[in-house]
């Protein structure tokens, strides 16, 4: 891996870092519900979806690292899907939520990264 890749790469996580921490803030500000974790949810979903288009449409290799593993990398986030599933476990009233979060999370993140890979 080149250096000119490594900032691309840098460049792009930065930039999704922001879009996750303002797609997350205008989520919240709506308050869906207060118990199921909308944001990440949303976001992780139109991670996926966007990861399975752009794979499939963009061919410079550059673009394609500086979009997927930057802006998108930066962007979704499995470390707080899985925190967020721990926490819902954990709590004596919402274990179905949970188990229903990471199943909609997985099934869902899957469907839509097929489905962008089709357009």
């Amino acid at each position: 891996m080149g250096v000119m890749s490594l900032l691309i790469v840098s460049l792009g996580s930065a930039l999704g870092a922001l879009f996750r921490f303002w797609a997350t803030t205008f989520i919240n500000r709506q308050a869906l519900s207060e118990s199921f974790p909308w944001s990440t949810f949303l976001i992780n979903m139109l991670a996926c979806f966007l990861i399975g288009y752009l794979t499939s449409v963009v061919t410079s290799p550059l673009t394609q690292i500086l979009l997927t593993s930057g802006v998108l990398g930066g962007f979704s986030t499995f470390s707080t899907f899985a925190n967020e599933v721990v926490t819902l476990f954990k709590q004596p009233n919402t274990k179905k939520l949970a188990v229903l979060y990471a199943l909609a999370s997985l099934l869902g993140g899957l469907l839509l990264a097929a489905l962008g890979s089709q357009l």
